[in-house]
């Protein structure tokens, strides 16, 4: 943006865009980019002792286990285990029916979520995620620095 000359007052990516290379390789002028996160970063040192990045990086061994992708995938994956296994709890066992009725009647903590973040699905309502951190992109630091509290989407 900065080398056709739009510089806006602010710039908001998508939550996935939170994988820093192409921040780095931008330099000054990826600095103050905003995102909206809701999984936490396993390259974070303040995270090494959360038992959910210790969850995480005990199955994902590869070399982009961080990269933001990687970790949204594996939170989906995460998600999609619940829905199976709250559907085999159920009355009706395991059936494509208790399946979408699962899917339909969630609220679950993902081990991956940012703490204060769950995954919300109601018959009449499918939320998603219930609330996101804003995050701003240091180029100084070269990582995502939180700014401001979580923001709650809904009453959940």
């Amino acid at each position: 943006m900065a080398r056709v000359g739009f510089t806006p007052k602010m710039v908001l990516n998508p939550s996935n865009c939170a994988d820093g290379t192409a921040y780095i390789a931008a330099g000054q002028a990826a600095d103050g980019g905003v995102l909206p996160v809701y999984t936490k970063d396993p390259s974070d040192p303040a995270l090494a002792s959360d038992e959910g990045v210790k969850k995480y990086l005990s199955q994902v061994t590869t070399p982009d286990k961080n990269n933001t992708i990687t970790v949204a995938g594996w939170t989906q994956a995460d998600l999609t285990i619940n829905t199976i296994k709250q559907a085999q709890a159920s009355p009706s066992g395991l059936t494509h029916a208790s399946v979408i009725e699962a899917a339909r009647n969630m609220t679950y903590a993902s081990p991956m979520l940012m703490n204060g973040i769950e995954w919300v699905s109601t018959p009449t309502e499918l939320v998603g995620m219930n609330a996101f951190q804003t995050m701003v992109w240091s180029a100084a630091d070269k990582r995502f620095k939180a700014d401001g509290d979580l923001i709650k989407i809904t009453g959940k």
